[in-house]
Parts: structure tokens; C-alpha cells; sequence
């Protein structure tokens, strides 16, 4: 019955038995039409195609990394000058990708004056 050959007698005689029997066939049927009805998971089955409920979650730790060195590493940096005598602001007179002019811009605060 499970693989789906169950023929008239067979029933039949299922219908003839007691119910214990009956109900150890309807369940076992009824467990196979569940299996049946589930889609079948393929690795190649594009993501778009899987239901959201079906998806395995993410774990967000493992998609990225947290910048720097690892606990217990010397860190590394840049070292900073030992004086700092001057401020100089570098304008473009040109655009570096085009050759052509530059727009003046408004000028912009800065927290450090």
C-alpha cells in the first residue's frame, strides 16, 4: 500500500480486518502522503525558489569579520609625529579625472576649529 500498488483485494481485506490493523494502515499512509508532499530539498535549487520558512538561518557572526587584530595581538598603527608646526589645506585647481574646472564649494566646519 505504501508504494502505492494496493490492489481491490488487498483492500478488501484490510476493510475485513480489526481496527487495530486499520488504524496502523491509515497511519503509516498517512505518514508516506506527508513525506510525499514535502518538497524535495536539492543543493541546486536556486535560494529564490525556496520558501522563506524553509531557509536555514544565518548566523550573522560568521558572515563578517570584526576589523583589527585578534584579542591578545599587538596592535598597529601609524606613529604620530612627534611636532606638529603646521596646518596645510590642499586645494585641486584641476579635476584629476577630467582636466576640467573645479566648482568652489561653500566652505565646511570643522569640530577642530
Amino acid at each position: 500500500m505504501l508504494a502505492g500498488r494496493l490492489t481491490e483485494t488487498q483492500a478488501s481485506a484490510l476493510a475485513a480486518a480489526d481496527a487495530e490493523v486499520i488504524c496502523l494502515v491509515l497511519l503509516a499512509a498517512n505518514g508516506r502522503i506527508a513525506q510525499l508532499q514535502q518538497p524535495a530539498s536539492n543543493p541546486s535549487t536556486p535560494s529564490a525558489m525556496v520558501p522563506l520558512h524553509e531557509k536555514l538561518a544565518v548566523d550573522k557572526a560568521r558572515r563578517r569579520k570584526k576589523p583589527g587584530a585578534k584579542n591578545g595581538h599587538a596592535g598597529s598603527r601609524r606613529k604620530t609625529p612627534p611636532v606638529i608646526d603646521a596646518k596645510v589645506e590642499h586645494r585641486l585647481e584641476v579635476c584629476p579625472c577630467c582636466g576640467g574646472p573645479v566648482q568652489a564649494l561653500q566652505a565646511v566646519a570643522h569640530p577642530d576649529h
